[in-house]
């Protein structure tokens, strides 16, 4: 775990928060099975800046079920990756390229895992998951 230093303007002193080094790429597979990196390797995720977000939409008209496919690994192929989870979000009928669907990493500190979340802006539909899947951070 690394410690980053943080200036606090109330106090006017510098104090430690936690980080988290990545060790291999984060991200999701998109057309053609190619893994889109959403984190990239020796990014750290502290405590203050614990999130990464990536913004997708639809490639055909009216297309009401969306599978995102999270992995970790340095290879170009996702399924040559490690598959850590699989979200499914159904949303309304749209024409292609309309909705606003971002997927976001999370990291959660307190408890040592993984969360990704997946909003339809346009709709508000969204769903999450949890993983301690043997991610790669430490």
């Amino acid at each position: 775990m690394w410690y980053l230093r943080d200036y606090d303007e109330i106090t006017y002193d510098y104090y430690p928060f936690p980080c988290i080094e990545i060790n291999l790429d984060l991200g999701i597979e998109t057309l053609y099975g190619i893994m889109s990196k959403v984190i990239s390797k020796g990014s750290l995720f502290c405590y203050h800046d614990s999130e990464f977000s990536i913004f997708l939409t639809t490639l055909h008209d009216n297309q009401t079920n969306i599978t995102i496919n999270i992995y970790e690994g340095e290879k170009i192929l996702a399924k040559d990756n490690h598959f850590l989870a699989q979200i499914k979000i159904k949303i309304p009928p749209m024409p292609s390229g309309k909705p606003q669907i971002e997927v976001k990493f999370i990291y959660d500190y307190d408890d040592d895992y993984m969360i990704f979340v997946v909003i339809e802006h346009l709709s508000g539909i969204n769903t999450e998951i949890k993983t301690n899947n043997s991610l790669s951070l430490h």
